[in-house]
């Protein structure tokens, strides 16, 4: 017996309504929310530089470039959904480094087991804010990060360049899981970012980027970031922007 045209109308109607359901689930911008805690972690690790990509190093990396700051500043940490719930990318900022230095240091570093991640005797001169990318040319990776994660404070403070953090106080960082990554996410989360950062009046913002990565040199530029205007390894590399070892310097007005 063949369907009646009212089961058939029904049957399209209601894939018309799924169709329609799914296209209304697309990604978005929203807030930090403790149940994002494990994807931000485990977006940390898969987008690590590549130098990075193995353990014991993978494990420590997003515990200096993640969960402190969700930690201390829930409130610059934006999501980007896939529409459905699951956090899929992340942006993660501090308004003032030097403010974020010293609860880093107070309230963060207390919280890691030492029994796990042993802090090393402090090497000065070994952390510069681009560990990562020159303990992979020449050196241990996971040492590197212990290093970074113990005493960060030239990779925050950059005390060299002090115009640095009086200029551009507020610092970022931004990752997106590979197969969500070229669709606008990124622009929406910095996006979402310069908006609060603006709200609250902070001045400017700087990142460090890998030199190698000259893909996110244009997108960066193209969300009005530039490199910072100084020349930063003593005239090594005749760019400016550029640190010693490689790593890329941009900032951005906020206000």
């Amino acid at each position: 017996m063949a369907p009646s045209n009212s089961k058939i109308a029904g049957a399209r109607l209601q894939q018309i309504q799924r169709v329609m359901e799914e296209s209304s689930r697309r990604p978005f911008i929203r807030a930090y929310g403790p149940a994002d805690l494990e994807a931000v972690m485990h977006i940390c690790r898969v987008t690590a530089h590549s130098a990075a990509a193995h353990e014991p190093a993978n494990t420590i990396v997003p515990l200096i470039f993640a969960l402190p700051y969700v930690i201390l500043y829930p409130e610059y940490t934006f999501i980007l959904d896939n529409g459905h719930g699951d956090c899929v990318g992340y942006c993660v900022a501090a308004p003032c480094s030097a403010t974020y230095l010293e609860r880093y240091k107070s309230e963060y570093l207390p919280t890691i087991d030492r029994s796990v991640y042993p802090p090393p005797p402090p090497n000065p001169g070994a952390v510069a804010g681009n560990e990562i990318e020159r303990a992979g040319k020449n050196g241990d990776v996971a040492a590197a990060l212990l290093q970074r994660l113990y005493y960060p404070d030239e990779s925050v403070l950059h005390s060299k360049w002090p115009g640095l953090l009086e200029d551009y106080p507020a610092h970022l960082h931004i990752d997106i899981l590979p197969e969500y990554q070229g669709h606008g996410g990124g622009k929406n989360l910095i996006t979402a970012l310069m908006e609060k950062l603006q709200a609250d009046r902070v001045r400017g913002i700087h990142l460090m980027k890998s030199g190698e990565n000259k893909g996110a040199e244009i997108f960066y530029c193209r969300m009005g970031f530039e490199r910072y205007p100084v020349i930063m390894d003593g005239g090594e590399s005749g760019e400016i922007g550029r640190k010693t070892g490689g790593g890329v310097c941009m900032v951005q007005k906020s206000s």
